[in-house]
C-alpha cells in the first residue's frame, strides 16, 4: 500500500470489500454523487446509483458504467427499470442469454431476447428459461425447423409456440395424430391448426383417426384436433371418405353435413345411429329448468347418435331403423330439472326405432312398421300415426 492510499477514501479502496463496505455505509447525497461518477470499480458505483434519487448526476452516473460483468450483474440482479437499461450497452451474445434466461426484471429479459440473434442461444432460452413468456418470446424469432421440433418435443411452456411455427405439413400431422396425453393436447391443436397444414388428404386423416383430447372438468372426452381439421376440410372426395370411414361417430356426422351429395349423407346418418360404439363423445349442456338433453359420462357417446337422428330424413332408412328387432336402438336420456340446489335428474329410457317412428310421414312406410316392426312399442306408436 502506498503513502497516498492511507489518504484516501475507503470506496477508492483497491479491496472490493472495503471499498463496498463504505458505499453502503455512506447517506451524503453530494458524496454519492461522487462516488457514482469516480469510483474504480463500477459495482461501487452502481450500488452508489441505486441509492441516488432520479438526478442529472444519477443519469450521467449509470451512462459512464462500462464493465461487463458489472452490466451483466446489474441486468441479472436488478428489479428495476436499470435492469433494462443496461441491455443497450451488452452485445455478448453468450451474456445477453444469461440475461433473458435467468435476469429477475422482465424488462430486462425481454430486451435481451430482442438483441439475441444466435438461433442456437435463442433455442436454449426457449428450452431453459425460468420464465414461460422468456421461452414463447425467444421460441416466436425462430425459423429453424429441427430447433424447433427439438422444443417441441422439451418439457418447456414454449413447446405449443415451437409447433405453431413448423412448416413441413407431414412434420404437424404426425404431432396432430400422436397421443402424448393431456399435457400434449396444446401440441397437438397448434400443429392441426397452423397455417402451413393445408394439404386435405393429411387433414382427413386427422380427422378420421385423431384420438380424444384429455379428459374434460366435466366428464367428456372431446376432440378438438379432430374438430380443427373439420373446420378446415373442404375438399369434397376426403369429406366422404371422413364421412364414410372415420373411427369417431361425431366427426363422420359433422363431415356428412358438409357434404353436397345429400343421398350419402342420408346414408351416413343412418349408420351412425345404428353404431352403437361411439369413441368421440362431447358435453352437451343443458342444465336448469326444462334444458334439453345432457349427455355426460357414459351417455356422452349417444350424443353423436341423437344428432344424426335429427338429421336423418330419408324415409326409407327411417324404416329400416324403425323395424330392426335389435336392442342397441335403446338409449338415455339424462334430463335435469328444476333450477338452483333444487335441481335433480330425471333419466328417461328412450328408443332410436320411436325416434324413426316420428320421423315418418310416408302413409305406406307408416303401415308397414304398424304391422310388421319386431318391436311392440314401435308397432303402437306407428299405428297411433295412421288415419282412422
Amino acid at each position: 500500500m502506498g503513502l497516498f492510499d492511507f489518504f484516501k477514501p475507503a470506496w477508492q479502496s483497491n479491496n472490493f470489500d472495503e471499498a463496498m463496505a463504505a458505499v453502503i455505509a455512506e447517506t451524503s447525497q453530494t458524496k454519492l454523487i461522487k462516488i457514482a461518477q469516480e469510483a474504480p470499480s463500477d459495482m461501487v458505483r452502481y450500488v452508489a446509483i441505486k441509492k441516488l434519487p432520479n438526478s442529472k448526476e444519477r443519469s450521467e452516473a449509470f451512462d459512464n458504467l462500462t464493465d461487463q460483468s458489472a452490466l451483466s450483474f446489474i441486468a441479472l440482479k436488478d428489479d428495476s427499470i436499470l435492469a433494462y437499461s443496461v441491455i443497450k450497452k451488452i452485445t455478448d451474445q453468450s451474456i445477453l442469454k444469461e440475461i433473458a434466461k435467468n435476469a429477475q426484471y422482465e424488462g430486462a429479459r425481454t430486451s435481451a431476447i430482442g438483441k439475441l440473434t444466435d438461433k442456437f442461444a435463442l433455442a436454449d432460452v426457449a428450452k431453459n428459461a425460468r420464465y414461460a413468456s422468456s421461452q414463447s418470446y425467444a421460441t416466436s424469432k425462430i425459423t429453424d425447423q429441427s430447433l424447433l421440433v427439438e422444443i417441441v418435443n422439451s418439457p418447456a411452456g414454449a413447446h405449443i409456440e415451437a409447433a405453431k411455427r413448423l412448416t413441413d405439413q407431414a412434420l404437424l400431422s404426425k404431432l396432430a395424430l400422436s397421443n402424448g396425453g393431456g399435457g400434449y393436447d396444446g401440441v397437438r391443436i397448434a400443429a392441426v391448426s397452423a397455417e402451413a397444414l393445408t394439404d386435405q388428404a393429411l387433414l382427413a386423416d386427422i380427422a378420421k383417426n385423431a384420438q380424444d383430447c384429455a379428459k374434460s372438468s366435466l366428464g367428456c372426452y372431446v376432440c378438438e384436433v379432430r374438430d380443427r381439421a373439420m373446420e378446415k376440410l373442404t375438399e369434397q372426395t376426403f369429406l366422404i371418405d371422413v364421412a364414410k370411414n372415420g373411427k369417431f361417430n361425431l366427426t363422420r356426422k359433422e363431415a356428412a353435413d358438409k357434404l353436397i351429395d345429400k343421398a350419402t349423407a342420408q346414408k351416413v346418418y343412418a349408420d351412425i345411429i345404428e353404431n352403437e360404439e361411439d369413441n368421440g363423445s362431447r358435453h352437451h349442456d343443458g342444465s336448469g329448468s326444462g334444458g334439453p338433453i345432457v349427455d355426460v359420462g357414459i351417455w356422452s357417446g349417444i350424443y353423436a347418435r341423437c344428432s344424426a337422428m335429427e338429421a336423418l330424413t330419408d324415409q326409407d332408412e327411417l324404416v329400416k331403423i324403425a323395424k330392426s328387432p335389435s336392442d342397441k336402438f335403446k338409449y338415455i336420456k339424462v334430463q335435469y330439472k328444476g333450477s338452483g340446489v333444487q335441481t335433480y335428474r330425471n333419466d328417461i329410457e328412450c328408443d332410436f326405432r320411436l325416434d324413426a317412428v316420428t320421423k315418418l310421414t310416408d302413409q305406406t312406410l307408416l303401415a308397414d312398421v304398424a304391422k310388421n316392426a319386431e318391436n311392440r312399442d314401435v308397432r303402437e306408436a306407428a299405428t297411433k300415426k295412421l288415419p282412422k
